[in-house]
Order: structure tokens, then sequence, then C-alpha cells
């Protein structure tokens, strides 16, 4: 089960090293100084709608063409699909194309011999493996930034204390390692060297 939960840790730590330089320069301002636990909501929120906001902008728009292919789709249950003009000038294979098409999608579909085997039991299946899909996406996403959100409040003594713990696992050299590591994802996600 811990797993699962992993990827959602590393982008959590990613994107909190991305925003380090950021939160150290916030956490020094006078309106955040003493109000750590705002500065972290804060800028757990701004990017969780970061993610969000195209989220949605994109459902909206998806739910408005699903509409007009329901729209389409009963439509075409009722009086079939016309065969498309293209399939007429095919260089080879027109005339059996419009054979196929003509018996199994001009006619109603309710009673095509295509659509004979399509039954509502693999659409239902189908709708509930997106929606666990879905669901799982959004526990991750949730729990992403909460961490986020932990990473962002422990700030600068959680960036001394991973240094010092570096210090003492691989000497001298560690701290530098782990700057130089920071600073690699930091230039990766920012495109900067």
């Amino acid at each position: 089960m811990i797993r699962d939960f992993i990827l959602a840790v590393v982008w959590a730590s990613v994107i909190s090293i991305a925003l380090w330089l950021l939160l150290t320069w916030l956490e020094q301002r006078l309106m955040f100084k003493e109000h750590r636990t705002w500065l972290a909501v804060s800028m757990t929120v701004v990017i969780g709608l970061v993610f969000v906001v195209p989220f949605i902008l994109v459902a909206a728009q998806a739910a408005s063409e699903a509409r007009d292919l329901m729209r389409w789709f009963y439509e075409s249950l009722r009086t079939g699909i016309p065969i498309p003009d293209l399939v007429n000038h095919l260089p080879a294979g027109s005339k059996q194309i419009s054979a196929w098409w003509q018996n199994n999608l001009a006619t109603p579909l309710g009673t095509s011999p295509a659509v004979k085997n399509f039954h509502s039991a693999p659409v239902v299946a189908m709708t509930r493996h997106f929606g666990g899909r879905v669901a799982h996406g959004l526990v991750l996403f949730g729990f992403m930034l909460v961490t986020l959100f932990f990473l962002f409040k422990a700030g600068s003594k959680l960036g001394e204390q991973l240094l010092e713990a570096s210090r003492r696992g691989f000497g001298s050299e560690g701290a530098s390692l782990a700057r130089r590591m920071a600073e690699s994802v930091r230039s990766t996600v920012t495109g900067r060297w």
C-alpha cells in the first residue's frame, strides 16, 4: 500500500526543492516571519491551483463536447450513420466497404448487427475502471499536497537537518553532495544550468 504513495512523496519533494529558494526568501519577509503555517498553506494552495485549474477547464470543455457526442450517438441509434463521401472515392475496396456500411451502420443502430453484441455491461465496467483510476489519482494528488504542505512548513529547518544528516551519513562531502543534488533537481525543473 505504501508503494502507491511513494510517487506522491517524490513529486512533493521535487516541487519543494524547485521552490525552495522562493520559500526561504518568503520566510525572511516580515509578513511570513511569524506565520510559517500561513506561508506553507498559501504555497500549497497555489501549487494545487496550478495543477487543478487546467484540469477543471479541460473537464468543462470535455463535458460540453460529451453532450454533443451523446446527442449524435442517440441520433445515430435512431437513424443510423450515413456513409461518408470519402468511402466512394477510395481507390480500392470502396464497394465492399459501402456494402458493409449499408448493412451494419446505415440502418438504425439499435437493430444493427455491428452493435448487437455491444451491451451496457462492458460500458459500465469501463466507466467503473475509469472512475476508480480518477479517484486513485485524486487521492495521490491530495497526499502529495499534504506532503508538500509539511515540507513547506518545516522550511529551512528541514533543509538544515537534511544537510546535517548527510554530513553525518556521508562525511564531510555529504553536505556538498546533498547541495549538488538539490541544485541538479532545481536546475532540471527550472531549465537553467
